[in-house]
């Protein structure tokens, strides 16, 4: 099964230490949304990342092939079902023109926010870790992406 991160679970060493064994498959794209920071996490000490519906917009982020253990490791992680909730959607594969089901995890909007720094640049690392675009990393990350206009 798989698992799509667009946030700090990007971070491959972040994400090999919480689940290890988890693999890295490659960059994908989840159409039709895109990131927000809203709400506030005492841990990371400002807004966290979010999906918003975007019909124009596209989240990157990286495909990584998981267990079932992994998945509870992930859903404990982010607090599923009490604060996130978890679906299966469509993430297509660039350059290989394949799409696979992944889990994806989100949150119920909250007011919009800006990230610390720290957190910032975990996403940001695995974004490069990812591979994702450096345009797409200046565009929708490194500049807090286009706030929500809730």
């Amino acid at each position: 099964m798989y698992f799509f991160a667009y946030g700090p679970n990007m971070n491959h060493a972040f994400l090999f230490n919480l689940c290890p064994g988890v693999k890295f498959v490659g960059e994908g794209e989840l159409s039709g949304y895109m990131l927000i920071f809203d709400g506030f996490s005492p841990d990371t000490r400002g807004a966290i990342v979010n999906l918003e519906r975007s019909y124009d917009d596209a989240v990157c982020g990286g495909i990584f092939e998981i267990t079932e253990e992994h998945l509870k490791i992930l859903d404990n992680d982010h607090d599923y079902p009490h604060r996130s909730s978890r679906s299966l959607m469509d993430i297509r594969r660039p350059g290989i023109q394949e799409r696979v089901r992944a889990f994806v995890y989100s949150h119920e909007p909250l007011v919009d926010g800006m990230p610390s720094h720290e957190y910032l640049g975990q996403i940001i690392q695995g974004a490069r870790d990812c591979g994702l675009p450096e345009e797409y990393i200046h565009a929708s990350i490194a500049s807090y992406g286009r706030v929500s206009d809730k």
